[in-house]
């Protein structure tokens, strides 16, 4: 009688070891997920050919920019949020056209922040002058984040930026702590540029505040 009821314990145990190891196995081949890095999460994102400041065009393209270039890479400072600026120079204007302007996008949650500036005329000695403040749901958006992060221009590489026959734009951006940015003077122009200015003309040039 105590061989005979030695066996179930028996066969009891090599379950539990079974299944100890069935899921010590799963648990050491499964795949730890990598985190998500703040710049692949980002709104919009860096450009994909990066900025190489051995390149001529990449370093005047930094020399251009009034701030965000320094602020975000500033180590001792606040850390900025994810930040982009696009800025049109008056001196590039046609002359029946409207003034130059920069436009500052902070990203908020699910809203994003809207500095709007206008540039006063070619020979006035102050730098721009600030219009308003104010909030846009992202969603209002989407059409301007997708042609910037899909533009020819934001992916590929700084050209040259003396051009005078065209009417540059200049793109920037901070994000992780990281700058990038873009001139469009000399630059490839495609379709998604196109709908880029659009987007900005009918949310944020054309937007009245209540």
């Amino acid at each position: 009688m105590a061989v005979s009821l030695r066996w179930p314990r028996i066969a009891l145990w090599l379950v539990v070891i079974l299944a100890v190891t069935a899921g010590f196995y799963s648990f050491s081949n499964r795949q730890v997920e990598k985190p998500v890095s703040l710049e692949s999460a980002a709104w919009i994102g860096l450009p994909k050919e990066g900025m190489d400041a051995s390149d001529y065009s990449v370093r005047n393209v930094i020399s251009q920019s009034r701030s965000l270039s320094e602020t975000c890479l500033n180590i001792d400072g606040p850390s900025l949020p994810e930040t982009y600026i696009m800025t049109r120079p008056t001196e590039l204007m046609p002359v029946a056209s409207r003034s130059g302007w920069r436009i500052q996008l902070e990203v908020e949650d699910d809203r994003i922040r809207v500095a709007r500036s206008e540039f006063p005329e070619y020979d006035d000695p102050a730098p721009f002058t600030r219009r308003e403040v104010f909030y846009l749901p992202k969603k209002d958006l989407a059409a301007l984040a997708k042609n910037w992060k899909t533009s020819l221009l934001w992916n590929s590489r700084q050209h040259l930026t003396s051009c005078t026959d065209s009417h540059g734009i200049l793109f920037e951006a901070c994000v992780d702590g990281k700058y990038g940015a873009r001139d469009s003077n000399c630059g490839p122009v495609d379709e998604n540029f196109g709908l880029l200015y659009k987007a900005v003309e009918e949310h944020i040039l054309n937007h009245h505040a209540k």
